[in-house]
């Protein structure tokens, strides 16, 4: 029995010599951790709580362009915004906003809307307007996509809102074409000048009607373009045409499109005219 316990004797001596050792390096190891800050990731990382964008709906006619309003013009559309934040340890953030269109493929405009600097651990609550660079003919539904980043790059949660963005003008259309049906050129010596004379209307007022294209098919298929009509009054459009003693004898299907200030176009009219 004795010669059982000398045995076990430095087995338990060793034992009680390395147990301090490996509790002392892990009580160093974790120290090292918690001073080193990674022990509680969302330090620095700001929050958004709540988002509010005004108004839901913006009609894009109503924005002018030097006093002008045309189809292809680049606009300015402003909404009001409200943003609550949490710093969380933060001293500067950046409020950023991002504004994607119907197809949510690539955003239509993206910046920041606001700085901030020296902020306390409260809650901010942020107010201003959001401007965004679009393009008039973009209409539909679109999403205002906001969060905040520090100057370390720690980027908050994300909170979007849907916004719509219409259109309200009406297409003109043409009510009538007074010309001939039919020519012969039997009559004529050289040359004979045909009037073509288009009436246009316009739901937005007869005086929306700005121009009216035309084209002429010819018997053969072939397709002449013809000058913009000119404007005798409003909604009242004319061209003249010549035609030749040796025209080409058959249909002649001369096409009439109006179009309006805002660069909606009318349904085409169809006028045929037989030369015989």
């Amino acid at each position: 029995m004795e010669a059982t316990i000398f045995r076990n004797a430095p087995v338990k001596a060793i034992y009680f010599l390395i147990v301090p050792i490996i509790i002392a390096l892990f009580s160093f190891s974790s120290c090292e951790v918690e001073r080193q800050g990674i022990i509680d990731p969302s330090l620095d990382t700001p929050f958004i709580n709540n988002v509010t964008i005004s108004p839901e709906e913006i009609n894009t006619d109503t924005i002018y362009v030097n006093g002008e309003i045309h189809p292809d013009d680049k606009i300015t559309v402003s909404w009001i915004f409200t943003a609550d934040i949490e710093p969380r340890g933060a001293q500067h953030l950046n409020l950023h906003y991002r504004l994607r269109g119907p197809d949510s493929a690539t955003p239509v405009d993206e910046g920041i809307v606001e700085e901030i600097s020296n902020t306390q651990n409260e809650t901010i609550a942020l107010s201003g307007t959001l401007e965004a660079s679009i393009h008039r003919t973009i209409v539909g539904h679109h999403t205002i996509t906001m969060f905040a980043e520090t100057n370390e790059g720690h980027i908050s949660n994300q909170i979007s809102k849907s916004v719509q963005l219409v259109r309200e003008n009406e297409p003109p259309e043409i009510v009538s074409v007074e010309a001939p049906d039919t020519i012969d050129t039997a009559t004529i010596d050289d040359e004979e000048i045909i009037s073509f004379i288009v009436n246009a209307d316009d739901p937005d007022g007869v005086d929306d009607v700005v121009r009216v294209e035309s084209y002429n098919i010819q018997p053969d298929g072939v397709r002449v373009n013809l000058p913009n009509l000119t404007k005798v009054t409003d909604g009242q459009f004319r061209i003249d045409i010549p035609f030749p003693s040796d025209a080409k004898l058959g249909t002649h299907k001369f096409h009439f499109t109006a179009f309006d200030r805002l660069g909606e176009s009318s349904e085409e009219y169809i006028h045929n005219l037989v030369v015989k």
